[in-house]
């Protein structure tokens, strides 16, 4: 099996499904907790390792980005953010044939291009509080503007080509 070892490489692209993953004693960029991958401050989710077999994902409070095609090629289901998100990166679950529901309970500042593109089976996109931004085609293929629920309204968020 393919093995990786990540070293003090602190801007490293991780994303979706990894191999192996070892992160060396005393690397403070990365830890990884329940086959999930974080930055050292534990504020990053890089993606999941192969040997997470679970449907849903829960990210803790001080998790405040989740990082480009995160969870592409995963088989996750489902994903709650239980704080404010800066910025889900994009691709996080483009062309993904799992994720039915993405919930985030705080704010979200950013949503990337093309986030959720293609998403097929994506039902429901809510959020607690307010976006500022949804990038282009982020949701494009994937989900109608009714299955997104915002606490706030769309007045406020500025909204990328195609995002729908």
């Amino acid at each position: 099996s393919a093995v990786r070892a990540i070293e003090a490489m602190p801007n490293v692209e991780v994303g979706g499904v990894c191999f192996d993953i070892r992160i060396p004693a005393g690397n403070k960029n990365y830890k990884v907790r329940d086959n999930v991958i974080y930055s050292g401050d534990g504020k990053t989710v890089y993606g999941v390792s192969k040997d997470y077999k679970k449907s849903t994902l829960t990210l803790d409070k001080n998790v405040k980005v989740i990082t480009r095609n995160a969870f592409r090629n995963t088989k996750l289901k489902k994903v709650t953010a239980l704080g404010n998100l800066t910025t889900i990166g994009s691709g996080v679950f483009m062309h993904n044939w799992h994720c039915k529901k993405f919930e985030v309970k705080g704010n979200i500042d950013t949503i990337d291009a093309q986030a959720f593109y293609k998403c097929h089976k994506l039902e429901k996109f809510v959020c607690g509080g307010t976006v500022k931004k949804i990038g282009t085609q982020a949701f494009r293929g994937a989900i109608k503007k009714d299955g997104i629920v915002l606490d706030g309204s769309f007045d406020d968020v500025e909204v990328g080509k195609e995002a729908f």
